[in-house]
């Protein structure tokens, strides 16, 4: 009876939460009313239908007739990437905000940002051909003068260097100071996680070569290092901020090439976990397509090696699923400190679920919850992979039940 009402009650919950979202204004027709809305409570994301303009770069309070709205963010069909475009929006707020702030995701892959003809935030160099385009990837918040009852946006979009082109992400409209609170949260956040992976890294490669060579520890060394710099090389793209005339070239390189050997490590680091739960050929097959696709990335340029991207995320989640697999067997037949690894597994995948839940915009995200959760999971891995480097890991792990028939005999 408890279990059903706590159901009942969780259900009623999420169904508030939804509730709460739908009630979000959107824009219709290029016009979003805003007005009444609480941004105290929480920013506003301007989805909706925005004027566009494709193939042409318009002006702010540039006439033009026969407009048509699409659908926001919106992003450009891979055969139709390359090339450049115009957004408008006119937002209705109250005029009792003296100061707005607009909080811009990386775009593809330039833009220039005008709030009531004011040019207010810009990536790299909005061009007509791939020559006079320069792209950048910076997302940020930036701050104007507000005061009046209508906000005109303008977003001018050009893209001749990735696979992709437009907006995948929604821009958001919010007050200055809680817009900035959140992305120097994130910032901040963002450098723990650089510190601790790159701690736990030099850690653990120092184990390795100074104490015992065991190859999880060398494999999890590297997968704390290569994701450590992932870290700032995605999301919140901190190592932009540090360094905004970066090659953006070679940040998407750095960006790809860390997402494969990051996948390249792990399986790595879990077979060598729990060897006797892996199959070598399956480890294998998942190990070794990674190294094609680093040398893709190597030898052609981010228009070309981004297309595949959707064709490695089939190979990915194939060895999530496995080294899955893999922990939960470790568990099944009692491996030393496997709870460890499943608790991290957990809390991965409740990153991944928080991430996606308020994207839906079931909750307003927060980078300290999303974080958090990453560095639990290393955390985890960590314990579970010193259980195995103790001494008592080789008895414990060949002394339990080897096989499922084992296992429930005991039963």
């Amino acid at each position: 009876m408890v279990i059903k009402k706590t159901i009942a009650l969780a259900i009623a919950y999420v169904y508030v939460l939804l509730a709460q979202a739908q009630s979000i204004p959107l824009a219709k027709d290029g016009v979003l009313d805003a007005r009444g809305y609480d941004f105290a409570t929480s920013s506003l994301k301007l989805n909706g239908e925005w004027q566009f303009f494709n193939n042409r770069l318009v002006e702010p309070f540039q006439v033009v007739e026969n407009t048509v709205s699409i659908e926001f963010p919106y992003q450009w069909s891979e055969s139709e990437s390359q090339g450049f475009a115009t957004f408008r929006l006119r937002i209705l707020v109250d005029k009792r905000f003296s100061s707005l702030a607009l909080d811009v995701p990386q775009l593809y892959s330039a833009y220039t940002l005008w709030v009531n003809g004011t040019a207010v935030a810009k990536n790299g160099v909005v061009g007509t051909d791939r020559k006079s385009t320069q792209p950048q990837w910076l997302p940020q918040v930036v701050s104007f003068k507000a005061g009046v009852d209508t906000l005109n946006i303008t977003l001018q979009i050009a893209n001749f260097y990735h696979s992709i082109g437009g907006a995948k992400n929604p821009i958001q409209l919010g007050l200055p100071e809680k817009l900035a609170a959140t992305q120097g949260t994130a910032h901040l956040v963002n450098t723990i996680l650089l510190g601790v992976l790159t701690f736990l890294g030099v850690f653990f490669l120092s184990v390795y070569v100074f104490a015992k060579r065991e190859k999880s520890a060398l494999y999890f060394a590297l997968l704390c290092l290569t994701w450590a710099l992932r870290s700032i090389f995605s999301e919140q793209y901190l190592a932009i901020h540090w360094m905004p005339s970066f090659d953006w070239e070679l940040g998407i390189k750095i960006e790809y090439l860390t997402l494969y050997l990051t996948m390249a490590w792990a399986i790595s680091f879990i077979a060598h976990l729990y060897p006797l739960d892996t199959n070598n050929s399956v480890k294998r097959l998942l190990f070794y397509p990674n190294f094609l696709f680093v040398f893709v990335t190597l030898a052609t340029p981010a228009l070309l090696y981004t297309r595949f991207l959707d064709v490695y995320l089939v190979l990915a989640g194939a060895l999530i699923l496995y080294a899955v697999v893999v922990i939960l067997r470790a568990m099944l037949f009692e491996r030393y400190g496997a709870w460890f690894s499943v608790l991290g597994i957990i809390s991965l995948v409740a990153a991944f679920a928080y991430n996606y839940l308020s994207y839906q915009g079931v909750f307003e995200f927060s980078p300290l919850t999303f974080y958090t959760a990453y560095l639990v999971f290393f955390f985890f891995l960590a314990i579970a992979l010193a259980y195995q480097l103790s001494p008592k890991a080789g008895e414990r792990n060949y002394s339990e039940s080897l096989s499922l028939d084992d296992v429930m005999a005991k039963r």
